[in-house]
C-alpha cells in the first residue's frame, strides 16, 4: 500500500514540475515570439516602401483595424501607411497587412499570421491580391469568384476597414458630391445587401456589392436621391438619371437593374423584430402580390453565425428557406443541407424537425436553420 502511494505522489509532482515547465517556457518565449513578428512585419514595412527608414506605429481600436504603421524616409516625409487588421478566414482568425502609398493607391495586400488551408493561401497570394495593386482604395474592386470565398472576404473586410481609415469614408463623400448634408448611422433593417445605413437627415443609403464594383444608392422611401461608387457607370449614371422619382422607374437594360430595385424595396418593407434568433421581418411579395411574410434571423451554425430568411405563406405554410449570410463551408451546405429545403415547403408543423435527420448529418449548419424555422413558424401562426 505504501509503495502504491509512494509511486502515486511521484507522478503527481513529476505532473506538476511537467506543468510548471511548460508554463515557464511559454512565459519565456512568449516575449521572443512576439519580437520576431515584430522583426519579420518591420520586414514588411520595408520591403513595401524601400526608402523607408523609420516607421511610426499607432495601436487603434476600431474592430478589425488594430494597428496603422506610417513609414518615413530620409527627410523626415511619411511614404507610406500599412493597416494591421484581423478577420475571420475558413480556418479561424486571419492577419492581414494593407500597405497604401500617399496618393491613396494600394502598393500590396500581405496575408500574415493565419490558419487556413495552405494551397488556399497560395491560390489568392498568386491570383488574386495582385489585382487589388494600383487600385484606388477608396473604390477597390473585387474578383467575382476566387474559390475561397471565406478567405477573400477576410482580406476585403480589412481592405474596406482600411479604407476608411486612410481615404475617408466613401458613403460620407457621396453625400457631398450630390451637395447633401448629414451623416449615417448603421441600421439594423435587413436588405439583401452589404450594408443598409440611416441617414440623420432623413432617408436610407444602401451599400451593394456588385459584380462590376461597389454600388451607392441614397434614397427616402422609394424616391431617389442619387447613385456613387466603383461599380458599373452605365448603373451609376441611370440612377442618378431619375432623382426624384421613384426606383421603381429605373430605365436600365442591365442585369443588375432587378437587384437593385428590390434590395431599395425591401429595405422600406423591412422592420425589425427581437425574437431569440428573428431579427427582422418583411412582406412575401410575389409578382406584385403580398402572400405572406418573410422572417430573417440569424444562428450559430458549423463555424460562426448564419443569417436565413424564412417566408410563410398567410395559411402558415413554409414557402421558401433562402441562405443570406453563410459562415459555414459552402460547398457542405449546398450539398447536404439546401437540398433538404424542398421537403420542408409546405409544412407548418415542424416540432419533428431535426438538423441531423433533414440535413444528411450536417448537424451545426442545420441547426442553424431549424433554430431560425421553428420561431419564425410560432410568429407566422403555425405550428413550432
Amino acid at each position: 500500500m505504501l509503495s502504491k502511494l509512494k509511486t502515486s505522489l511521484v507522478l503527481t509532482v513529476i505532473g506538476l514540475l511537467s506543468g510548471l515547465s511548460i508554463w515557464g517556457i511559454n512565459e519565456l518565449t512568449a516575449p521572443i515570439i512576439a519580437e520576431n513578428q515584430a522583426a519579420e512585419e518591420l520586414g514588411i514595412f520595408i520591403e513595401l516602401f524601400p526608402e523607408g527608414i523609420r516607421v511610426d506605429q499607432e495601436a487603434v481600436e476600431d474592430g478589425t483595424i488594430n494597428q496603422i504603421t506610417t513609414v518615413y524616409d530620409g527627410d523626415d516625409q511619411a511614404i507610406g501607411t500599412v493597416l494591421r487588421g484581423t478577420a475571420n478566414g475558413y480556418g479561424g482568425e486571419m492577419t492581414v497587412l494593407v500597405g497604401v502609398a500617399p496618393n491613396g493607391e494600394i502598393v500590396d495586400v500581405i496575408i500574415g499570421d493565419n490558419s487556413e488551408t495552405a494551397n488556399i493561401v497560395g491560390g489568392l497570394i498568386e491570383e488574386y491580391l495582385p489585382n487589388l495593386n494600383g487600385q484606388p482604395i477608396s473604390e477597390v474592386s473585387y474578383d467575382a469568384e476566387t474559390g475561397a470565398t471565406l478567405s477573400y472576404n477576410a482580406v476585403q473586410t480589412v481592405v474596406n476597414a482600411s479604407r476608411n481609415l486612410v481615404a475617408g469614408d466613401p458613403l460620407i463623400e457621396l453625400l457631398e458630391d450630390l451637395g447633401l448634408s448629414g451623416t449615417y448611422e448603421e441600421t439594423t433593417l435587413f436588405v439583401p445587401a452589404t450594408n443598409a445605413y440611416t441617414l440623420s437627415a432623413g432617408g436610407e443609403m444602401l451599400e451593394l456589392t456588385l459584380d462590376s464594383g461597389t454600388l451607392y444608392v441614397l434614397f427616402d422611401g422609394l424616391t431617389v436621391y442619387g447613385a456613387g461608387g466603383s461599380a458599373d457607370p452605365l448603373i451609376v449614371d441611370a440612377i442618378n438619371a431619375i432623382q426624384g422619382a421613384s426606383i421603381e422607374t429605373l430605365e436600365l437594360d442591365h442585369p443588375d437593374r432587378t437587384q437593385i430595385i428590390r434590395a431599395v424595396a425591401d429595405t422600406v418593407a423591412t422592420e425589425p423584430m427581437e425574437g431569440e434568433f428573428i431579427f427582422a421581418s418583411r412582406p412575401y411579395v410575389v409578382d406584385g402580390e403580398t402572400l405572406g411574410t418573410t422572417y430573417l434571423g440569424t444562428s450559430i451554425g458549423f463555424r460562426d453565425d448564419n443569417t436565413f430568411a424564412m417566408s410563410f405563406l398567410e395559411t402558415g405554410e413554409l414557402a421558401r428557406i433562402e441562405n443570406i449570410v453563410l459562415s459555414d463551408t459552402p460547398d457542405y451546405y449546398r450539398d447536404n443541407v439546401e437540398p433538404g429545403f424542398e421537403g420542408l415547403y409546405g409544412l407548418t408543423e415542424f416540432s419533428e424537425v431535426f438538423a441531423n435527420d433533414v440535413f444528411a448529418g450536417a448537424t451545426g449548419t442545420g441547426a442553424s436553420v431549424t433554430d431560425i424555422l421553428k420561431e419564425a413558424a410560432i410568429l407566422a401562426g403555425g405550428d413550432q
